[in-house]
């Protein structure tokens, strides 16, 4: 606890935080990092109000990884909708 913060002080300052997202030499632990983000939140990810908004930002990703990393699966029911838009 901050010596010159109360609780009511603190949780003004960093409310109800999971996890703090730091810059880092090594770019690939931010990548670690949003998959545990995910993987503990999925409920709201995926929930109605989300789901469109969170599949758009992850084929951006996945855009990303496949022209720098490669494909990204071979499963042929993801490379039959890598196309949609």
């Amino acid at each position: 606890m901050l010596p010159t913060c109360n609780a009511e002080e603190l949780h003004t300052v960093f409310g109800p935080v999971a996890a703090y997202w730091l810059e880092d030499k090594d770019p690939v632990e931010a990548a670690e990092l949003l998959s545990h983000i995910i993987e503990r939140n999925a409920p709201y990810f995926f929930d109605s109000a989300n789901a469109a908004r969170f599949k758009v930002a992850f084929k951006r990703i996945e855009k990303v990884v496949e022209t720098f990393g490669g494909a990204t699966s071979t499963n042929s029911s993801n490379t039959a909708t890598s196309t949609e838009t």
